[in-house]
């Protein structure tokens, strides 16, 4: 089990492949090149942003905590909505010129491919721009024969932390899938007097589920025995688990083998929950 409160850290800008100043309060990040590879942040953008239209073999979610955010010339995600980015759907061109605040979770898709982490793209960022620039969403550089070559710069620098060029998934939809949490109800949780939970959805074979936890003060939720970890941000009131207490705006990993309790510590709590995938052919994937 980890706790990371967004107060306890800072924001730091890392990448910049991409053009615009996005920076990330890092909460958590999993086992790297495993096909389970994950980071948990929150995500702000001070001033305009900009990506072409492009997709990802890896898995999304984005919940426009702050402020919308947008996705493509026709799609926003207002906020407090949440969009789940398959693998291999495309977005874009984006342009972000308001400053939201999103909590993103990036991760291995159903596919297996895994995620490159925030460190392995800034470590390739940094050293493509020694023979190269990065402009306008793509990598630009001149060839051994002097003429300018490009490509999209994600791809440029998943070739170069991965040493292949990216392949992508069929596309299981035709772009972002958006949520309205507010349009879904709460339920009791069998077992839990005090416990409510409101599923959004489980969105692939591998078990990836997203939903929203409520505690009257007093009340207690089992979590434990899943297969994958379980990330919970908690956005009102605070949970205790033992000795500690995870305040609003402070997350929580269950890790797998974990069995914890969590005991909710305000009059009303509230949390944001992921369960994340699970890769069957890949146990040691966290």
């Amino acid at each position: 089990m980890k706790i990371a409160h967004l107060a306890d850290q800072d924001f730091v800008h890392m990448g910049g492949h991409r053009d615009g100043d996005i920076q990330f309060n890092r909460l958590f990040t999993g086992k790297v090149n495993t096909p389970g590879t994950y980071e948990f942040n929150l995500t702000r953008f001070n001033g305009p942003y900009y990506t072409p239209r492009h997709s990802h073999n890896h898995d999304q979610i984005r919940f426009a905590w702050q402020g919308d955010y947008n996705n493509s010339p026709d799609q926003d995600i207002p906020e407090g909505w949440i969009a789940y980015h398959p693998e291999g759907a495309e977005y874009g061109p984006q342009v972000v010129e308001n400053h939201p605040y999103v909590l993103t979770l990036q991760m291995g898709g159903p596919s297996g491919v895994g995620f490159m982490t925030y460190d392995q793209v800034e470590a390739a960022g940094s050293a493509l721009r020694k023979s190269g620039r990065f402009e306008d969403g793509r990598y630009i550089w001149t060839d051994e024969n002097g003429v300018e070559q490009s490509k999209d710069s994600w791809e440029a620098v998943f070739h170069w932390a991965k040493g292949v060029d990216p392949e992508y998934p069929e596309a299981r939809s035709d772009r972002p899938l958006l949520m309205n949490p507010h349009a879904y109800k709460y339920l009791p949780v069998e077992g839990e007097p005090g416990v409510s939970e409101k599923l959004l959805g489980v969105l692939n074979e591998r078990g990836l589920a997203l939903g929203f936890l409520r505690w009257d003060r007093g009340a207690n939720h089992h979590v434990g025995g899943h297969k994958a970890p379980v990330i919970i941000f908690v956005m009102k009131g605070a949970v205790r688990v033992g000795d500690d207490v995870v305040k609003e705006q402070g997350a929580l990993l269950v890790e797998v083998g974990d069995d914890v309790v969590l005991e909710g510590d305000a009059d009303e709590t509230e949390a944001y929950f992921i369960q994340l995938p699970y890769f069957y052919e890949a146990p040691d994937a966290y």
